[in-house]
């Protein structure tokens, strides 16, 4: 027949404790935490009527008339619609505030759940400001002692209380506007005697480091943010999505996550390469965490002695990876010989890349075919020299054209009897005509050029 009996208490932590001991030896437990209207809590089973204690709904002291009320359920909303509109009766129109305000605050507390920044933590009230979003949250957690604390520097419980203030924390931005979150926390007094903290705060592990102004969250968007972007850019970017942070306090978490000491786990999977102080100028080198894909130590130069020299440091190294120079492969050598060393894959791709555009542009000669088969099916094998129509492949065919003209320049035969690739290279070859030549040098030309014959060295 009832569904709730609401008490108002004047001491809401009092009270708690008091109904936490006599709800638990009946078999009942808190449900939920009213935190919108009516402050307060709900005891009961999971199925049946309710118990709850809240402070009154219009912020005055509870008495015996403000803050009590008892709600009668009802099957569905017409029924509530039928009671009410046939009932005069004083009684059954109190008892209908009672099931919407119930039914009301239900749906409030879902909403305000979705605020939480934490899972700890209760949302108290959310409020539009202009142009942020204020939210209001209770940084204890209700199902824990609520009234001690440990000390972070000698790590004893207190149940001293000094004072109570409120944390403004900047979070992520809701509907492209800014969010901002205060939460009411204690300020304790540390009992121990040898501890050398006298007043702590409470702390928001979850939340926000100690003394930080913006929550773990956001900050972890900035650091992103100024890695990829830059300090400018950040800023503007971060402005049009509800998230304003200047340039500096951008650059400066960068900076402070770069002067993190770095994490000294074991590195199996090492790679080394060079890198610049200034470009061009002075190198050093850098040696990276494969696995991890993190940058394990910076060393001053590039010497096979410095980086044989961090190698022997660190015996745990089982691999290697370094480009094809023997700079690095002495030092791996020398400081690792346990290591298996093997090239990486940037640089085998460049020098790929390399050889290609050689090999396409005709800057070199032809790769040959390497004496070295290794075939899985010997029977089958596989041309990849394109053949044309003839049965010789291009290359060798520009090959034979360049000796044939070659050859008859050194003859001195006709170019256009031997070949049109001959004539074109005796065209490019061939200098000043040997007349104008002897006329310049006089008698004392050779006589090769004199006489007008081709010198035989051309």
């Amino acid at each position: 027949m009832i569904g709730f009996v609401l008490v108002g208490t004047n001491d809401l932590n009092r009270a708690m404790r008091f109904y936490d001991e006599i709800c638990a030896s009946l078999g009942a437990k808190r449900l939920y935490q009213m935190t919108n209207g009516c402050v307060g809590v709900m005891y009961g089973v999971e199925s049946g009527p309710t118990l709850g204690v809240v402070q009154p709904f219009d912020c005055q002291l509870a008495t015996s008339g403000n803050g009590v009320m008892v709600a009668l359920p009802a099957a569905s909303p017409e029924c509530v619609d039928r009671v009410h509109t046939g009932c005069a009766s004083i009684s059954v129109q109190l008892a209908l505030p009672c099931i919407v305000c119930r039914l009301a605050a239900s749906n409030v507390m879902k909403t305000l759940a979705s605020w939480a920044p934490a899972p700890n933590l209760t949302v108290i009230a959310v409020e539009t400001g202009e142009p942020d979003w204020i939210v209001s949250v209770d940084g204890r957690d209700a199902e824990q002692d609520r009234d001690r604390a440990c000390c972070p520097l000698c790590g004893i419980k207190s149940s001293s209380r000094h004072s109570s203030y409120i944390r403004t924390l900047r979070d992520l931005s809701a509907q492209g506007r800014p969010v901002n979150i205060q939460a009411r926390l204690t300020r304790w007094r540390c009992r121990n005697d040898h501890c050398e903290r006298r007043i702590f705060a409470e702390r928001l592990p979850t939340l926000a480091i100690p003394f930080a102004r913006r929550t773990t969250r956001l900050a972890g968007i900035v650091k992103l943010f100024g890695h990829s972007v830059g300090g400018r850019s950040s800023e503007r970017l971060l402005a049009r999505l509800g998230m304003p942070v200047s340039d500096t306090t951008i650059l400066r978490s960068v900076k402070e996550r770069a002067g993190a000491p770095p994490n000294r786990a074991v590195v199996r999977v090492a790679g080394v390469d060079e890198w610049a102080w200034r470009k061009g100028m002075t190198f050093g080198t850098v040696i990276v965490d494969l696995e991890r894909r993190q940058v394990v130590e910076l060393l001053a130069d590039r010497s096979a002695g410095t980086a044989a020299d961090w190698f022997k440091k660190h015996p745990e190294i089982e691999v290697v990876s370094r480009d094809r120079a023997g700079l690095y492969a002495d030092a791996a050598r020398q400081g690792a010989p346990q290591a298996r060393q093997v090239a990486d894959r940037f640089h085998l791709l460049k020098n790929f890349r390399e050889t290609v555009a050689r090999q396409l542009g005709r800057f070199e000669a032809p790769i040959r075919e390497s004496a070295i088969q290794v075939e899985d099916d010997p029977g089958a094998r596989e041309h990849t020299v394109i053949e044309r129509s003839n049965g010789c492949s291009e290359v060798a065919a520009h090959e034979r054209l360049l000796r044939r003209g070659r050859d008859a320049a050194r003859k001195g035969l006709d170019p256009t009897v031997v070949s049109p690739a001959a004539k074109w290279l005796n065209r490019s070859a061939a200098g000043p005509p040997c007349r104008a030549r002897s006329a310049r040098m006089g008698s004392h030309a050779p006589r090769s050029v004199w006489s007008g014959r081709a010198d035989p060295w051309a």
